[in-house]
C-alpha cells in the first residue's frame, strides 16, 4: 500500500482513533515511553492527517487490539515498570536538585531590614490595610477593629509586614533557581526577620514557618 493510500483524510481520523487506533500521544499517556513505542508497537498500522496542523506530518496509528494485546505481555510489563522506576527516579532527582538550590540560595539572600515601631501603631495601621483590601473581602468578610484578639490580628500585622515588602521580596528572589523554591526561600527569610525584630509577632510566624501558609491564604480566615 503506498504513503498517498495509507494515510486517511482529516475527516474521519478523529472517529477512527476512537474506536479503532490509539495515537502516539494516546499511548503515552497509558505509561508508554517512544522507546517501548519503538520496541514493541513498531511502525504505525495506519497514518492520518493530524486534523490540528494538516500541513504538518502524519499521525501514526495504532491498532487498539494490538496494542492491548502487547500490553498484556509479560516482557511489556517489565519494560513499562522499568520505564515508571526511572522516571520517578529522575522526577525525585530533579526536586533534590531543586531544593538544594533552593536551599543553597537562601543562605545567601539578605534578610529585609525592618523599622522599629510600637506595637499599637503597627496593628492599628494593620487594621487600616486590611480594611481597605477590597479585593480580599469580595463583600463576604467583615471589618476587623484593634479590639479583635491575637488569633485575628497577629496574622493581619504579618501580612501587613509582608505586604510593605513585595519590593524587597522581588529584588531578592534568587536567580536560576525554580519559581516555587525561590518564592519559598525569600519568603522565610521575611518571615524569619520579622519574628526577630517584632517578638510579639513570633508565635504567629513560628506557625507559618512550621506549616508553610502563605500571607494571602493565612488572611482568607478573616475575610
Amino acid at each position: 500500500m503506498s504513503r498517498s493510500s495509507a494515510i486517511r483524510t482529516s475527516q474521519n481520523v478523529t472517529e477512527m482513533a476512537k474506536s479503532e487506533f490509539l495515537t502516539a500521544g494516546s499511548l503515552r499517556r497509558r505509561g508508554w515511553t517512544g522507546a517501548l513505542i519503538r520496541e514493541f508497537a513498531g511502525p504505525a498500522d495506519q497514518l492520518a492527517v493530524n486534523p490540528h496542523h494538516p500541513g504538518g506530518a502524519a499521525m501514526r496509528l495504532y491498532r487498539t487490539d494490538r496494542i492491548a494485546e502487547i500490553e498484556t505481555g509479560e516482557e511489556f510489563i517489565e519494560a513499562l515498570a522499568g520505564a515508571d522506576r526511572r522516571r520517578c527516579a529522575a522526577e525525585k532527582a530533579l526536586q533534590t536538585k531543586a531544593r538544594k538550590a533552593a536551599a543553597s540560595a537562601a543562605e545567601n539572600i539578605t534578610p529585609p531590614m525592618l523599622p522599629q515601631a510600637p506595637r499599637a501603631d503597627l496593628v492599628e495601621a494593620a487594621v487600616r490595610w486590611f480594611n481597605g483590601c477590597e479585593t480580599w473581602r469580595s463583600g463576604a468578610g467583615r471589618w476587623v477593629s484593634t479590639s479583635d484578639p491575637d488569633g485575628v490580628l497577629l496574622p493581619i500585622a504579618v501580612n501587613f509586614i509582608r505586604d510593605r515588602l513585595r519590593d524587597y521580596a522581588n529584588r531578592a528572589r534568587p536567580i536560576g533557581v525554580p519559581v516555587e523554591q525561590a518564592v519559598r526561600a525569600v519568603d522565610r527569610k521575611i518571615v524569619e526577620a520579622i519574628a526577630a525584630s517584632y517578638p510579639w509577632l513570633r508565635p504567629e510566624c513560628d506557625r507559618r514557618l512550621a506549616c508553610k501558609v502563605s500571607a494571602v491564604d493565612d488572611a482568607k480566615q478573616f475575610i
